[in-house]
């Protein structure tokens, strides 16, 4: 029970993390933005600018897509649990928001109330209904508007983003959500460019003698 406590207490802890980095790179966007643009263009140049931009890119469609899905996905959550009349409404659909953002699934706490319902209450009408609510509402909305936030704007493949959010979360948790993308992305973008360059570059004209 302490280790489940503690584990739900470190995924508070990161939340708080992601939110309160999240607010400081809001207020500061413009200056942050011109100064990753002069560290990108002394480092690499025009390709360095160009990963710059798409792991900026990056970080914004899936702060879109993910956050944006997660607050929608959680209203849904909270309207049917009102509907069906459970109690801690409020606290069952944050556990649906971290859920979402957790890339976990923010229907797994309307299952679990589905089977409160028919087991526990012997709401069978409710609990299918319920059930029905997470799995094709709540739950169909994370495979549908997801996808379609995520690529907007952004020149790189669905597979590679969720690639980078899924390894992200696993690698530095809540955070790796965002990091874990643009990752992806700065590689995707450097790779690009290294299999654009020509394979057998011509060897440099000699001086002629004058």
């Amino acid at each position: 029970l302490l280790q489940q406590i503690g584990s739900i207490g470190a995924l508070f802890l990161q939340l708080l993390l992601v939110v309160v980095f999240s607010l400081v790179f809001y207020v500061n966007g413009t200056t942050l933005d011109a100064l990753t643009e002069r560290i990108a263009h002394r480092i690499g140049g025009a390709q360095a600018l160009q990963a710059r931009d798409q792991a900026r890119q990056a970080i914004r469609s899936v702060a879109l897509g993910v956050v944006l899905t997660a607050i929608i996905q959680s209203a849904l959550a909270l309207l049917g649990l009102l509907l069906v009349g459970v109690p801690l409404a409020v606290l069952i659909t944050f556990i649906c928001f971290l859920l979402a953002i957790a890339q976990i699934g923010a229907a797994l706490p309307l299952l679990v109330v589905a089977g409160w319902l028919y087991w526990g209450q012997g709401e069978t009408g409710w609990a299918l209904f319920m059930a029905g609510w997470g799995l094709l509402v709540v739950g169909g909305l994370d495979n549908i508007l997801r996808p379609l936030l995520i690529t907007r704007g952004i020149r790189m493949p669905l597979t590679l983003v969720f690639t980078g959010v899924i390894g992200g979360l696993l690698a530095f948790g809540l955070i790796g959500v965002f990091l874990g993308p643009t990752l992806v992305a700065i590689a995707h973008t450097l790779l690009l460019a290294w299999l654009q360059e020509p394979s057998n570059p011509e060897p440099p004209v000699p001086a002629t003698p004058q």
